[in-house]
């Protein structure tokens, strides 16, 4: 394992708002970044500040979200220690036209423009090409820990997501640590959403967070609207960021002592 972690979240500014705070901290202690969206990023309002600081969101076509989607990934990936940034590219769940028009893509759908449907995220875990790509990334660059999504999520391309990293680690025997990142949105699934495994201590890299999700301003044109779940409660600490512990590892650094320091196993 190397002082290397490998983030594979959905979309542009998701590793941002999931474990933003954790990188900056790890990436200021020598670390590595290797930054992974699964998705083409060809989907997504292109949201924008009206006079009253409301915010106003337009529908676009694929081909020019995408690219914009990807234009603030690199800049937040150079702002990074200019972080590796990959690209997986499975089309999303769906798409605009130029009318403005949604496209869906799944399970039975003809191909569609940018879109072949057996590569879509929310099936890609079922292809043995697209767990191959992940085993791959994780034999070149040995991360110390991966990090995703966890499959409880508002976001049915986070729970495709999940599915994909999983089971590529799993089938590829990767022995380091796999954590997953709880959904930060709204719950409505009860106390699933409240639970939380371990955490790292964010206090001192919180704004840094909050600047690099502002670098995805196509999507996030003001931060101060959002709210996160009370991971803090029992820490003793401002901020933190929360992770389920998939697999502890069997070796790593400081990042994975800390997770381990933190850790509250449930035991069957």
């Amino acid at each position: 394992m190397k002082k290397c972690i490998m983030a594979i979240y959905s979309h542009a500014d998701d590793i941002e708002g999931n474990a933003g705070g954790t990188v900056l901290k790890y990436l200021a202690k020598g670390y590595e970044l290797i930054y992974v969206m699964s998705t083409n990023n060809m989907s997504g309002e292109w949201n924008t500040l009206g006079p009253d600081n409301e915010i106003i969101s337009r529908k676009l076509p694929w081909y020019e979200i995408m690219p914009q989607r990807k234009l603030e990934a690199a800049k937040a990936a150079a702002k990074l220690n200019n972080a590796t940034v990959i690209h997986l590219n499975h089309p999303q769940r769906h798409y605009y036209d130029q009318n403005s028009e949604r496209h869906y893509v799944g399970y039975g759908t003809a191909p569609v423009n940018c879109a072949a449907p057996e590569s879509c995220i929310l099936t890609a875990h079922e292809f043995p090409a697209a767990r191959k790509e992940i085993a791959g990334l994780v034999a070149k660059y040995q991360p110390e820990a991966v990090l995703t999504h966890d499959p409880i999520q508002l976001d049915s391309e986070h729970i495709g997501t999940s599915l994909l990293v999983t089971r590529a680690l799993k089938e590829c025997s990767y022995s380091g640590m796999i954590l997953m990142s709880p959904c930060v949105d709204v719950p409505f699934c009860g106390e699933i959403y409240n639970f939380r495994q371990s955490w790292i201590d964010i206090t001192a890299t919180y704004q840094g967070k909050l600047d690099m999700i502002a670098v995805h301003a196509c999507q996030m044109p003001k931060v101060s609207h959002l709210t996160w779940r009370p991971w803090e409660t029992g820490t003793g600490c401002e901020h933190v960021e929360a992770f389920a512990v998939v697999q502890p590892g069997e070796e790593g650094g400081e990042f994975r002592d800390e997770i381990l320091a933190h850790w509250h196993k449930y035991e069957m």
